[in-house]
């Protein structure tokens, strides 16, 4: 998990543009995942892109990875708006927007959510007001 994070730090740093920072942490001793690589990747992608887009001035993406009991719990928090309590259960729809992305026709979290799915995992998205989002997702292990 942490080779993969770390191959992709500078992609996420160049997505996330310079005004914001992106935080990666992995918790040492991580037990393999039974995930597909290039699924994994593309959920980072479009989370660091929605992040980022929803950050309007300087920010901070962190993203963080540890064990559970018989998981590994992977998150994804910004430090941009919060999304309303309203729209929380709505996020992963295709084409659904949200003031906080501010942009019609986006797909990138329904698409995560079916990547995540898809390979056996789950996702939750949790959001504090004035604090950000939370994107949490529980990976096979």
């Amino acid at each position: 998990m942490d080779d993969t994070l770390a191959g992709l730090r500078r992609l996420l740093d160049r997505l996330a543009g310079p005004d914001i920072e992106v935080l990666i942490e992995c918790e040492a001793g991580m037990p393999p995942v039974r995930f597909d690589g290039s699924a994994f990747r593309r959920i980072l992608i479009d989370l660091v892109q929605t992040a980022s887009a929803a950050i309007t001035d300087r920010g901070r993406i962190a993203i963080r990875a540890e064990a559970t009991a018989d998981r590994v719990l992977l998150t994804v928090a910004d430090s941009g708006p919060s999304v309303a309590v309203d729209e929380l259960p709505r996020v992963f729809e295709p084409f659904h927007e949200t003031p906080r992305r501010g942009t019609s026709g986006e797909a990138g979290l329904a698409a995560v959510y079916e990547l995540v799915v898809s390979n056996g995992a789950d996702i939750r998205v949790a959001s504090t007001p004035g604090g950000g989002a939370r994107f949490s997702i529980y990976l096979p292990t």
